[in-house]
C-alpha cells in the first residue's frame, strides 16, 4: 500500500501515540505523491521525490528563495513553523520544537505499520485464513476493534478484543443486542446507505463511536 502525505498527516492527528501535532493552513491539496520512506535534508541532499523530505523552515526558505520550484513534485515536511508566502500544496508544517529525529523515527514507526498490514493481507489472499484473520491485521492499523454483520445482522466475524472492548456485549450469542440492531433496521437514514459503493461512517449504537460501514457480498 502508497503511503502519501494525506495518510501521514492522518495517522499524525488522530492516533495520539505520535505526539506530533501538524499546523493547520486550510484545506488541504496533496498531490497523493506515493512515498518509500523519509529523508532528513541536509546540505548534501538532492531532492527525491519519491521520499517525504524533512527540512528546517529556514533551509527551505533560503532554497525556494533562490528557486520558488526547487521542490516541484516533492513531499515536504517543514520543521519551523508555517511559510505563508509558499504556495506548495505537498508540504505538512510542524512547530519549530520538533526534533527533526523524531519525527523521522514517527514516521517509520507509520511506513512499518502499513508494510506489516500489507504483509498480513497478501498472506490472507496467499491462504485459507479467514475474515477474523482479516479484522485482527486491519486492527493493529486502525487502532480499533472491528466486526462484521450479514444482512440479517449476525456477526460473521470480529477482533479478538472486540467482546472485551464492548463488555455488555459478552456472552450476546451471535448478533448485537437487540436495542442495538433495531436502532439500525428503523433507521430511514441507515437504510438509504444500502446503496453506497464505497466505505462510509454512520453514527454507532455504541456511545461516542462511529460505525466504518462497506456493502459487500461474500461468498457463501
Amino acid at each position: 500500500m502508497s503511503i502519501t502525505l494525506s495518510i501521514i498527516k492522518r495517522e499524525l492527528t488522530v492516533n495520539s501515540i505520535y505526539h506530533l501535532q501538524p499546523l493547520s493552513r486550510g484545506a488541504d491539496r496533496f498531490e497523493e505523491v506515493p512515498l518509500k520512506g523519509t529523508h532528513l535534508w541536509t546540505s548534501e541532499s538532492k531532492v527525491l521525490k519519491d521520499y517525504a523530505i524533512i527540512i528546517d523552515k529556514k533551509v527551505l526558505k533560503s532554497i525556494i528563495d533562490l528557486q520558488a520550484d526547487y521542490f516541484k513534485g516533492c513531499s515536504i515536511l517543514c520543521i519551523g513553523g508555517i511559510v505563508t508566502e509558499w504556495e506548495c500544496n505537498n508540504v505538512i508544517f510542524f512547530e519549530e520544537q520538533i526534533s527533526p529525529i523524531k519525527l523521522s523515527n514517527q514516521l517509520q514507526m507509520i511506513f512499518s505499520q502499513f508494510s506489516e498490514w500489507e504483509r498480513m493481507l497478501l498472506d490472507l489472499s496467499n491462504t485459507t485464513k479467514n475474515l477474523e484473520y482479516l479484522l485482527n491485521a486491519s486492527a493493529i492499523l486502525m487502532k480499533m476493534e472491528l466486526f462484521i454483520v450479514d444482512s440479517e445482522y449476525n456477526f460473521v466475524a470480529y477482533t479478538k478484543g472486540f467482546l472485551t472492548h464492548n463488555e455488555s456485549w459478552m456472552g450476546i450469542g451471535p448478533r448485537p443486542p437487540l436495542d442495538s440492531v433495531n436502532s439500525l433496521l428503523f433507521d430511514n437514514n441507515f437504510a438509504a446507505t444500502f446503496e453506497e459503493n464505497d466505505v462510509f461512517e454512520y453514527p454507532s449504537f455504541i456511545k461516542d463511536e462511529v460505525l466504518l460501514c462497506y456493502n459487500s457480498t461474500f461468498p457463501a
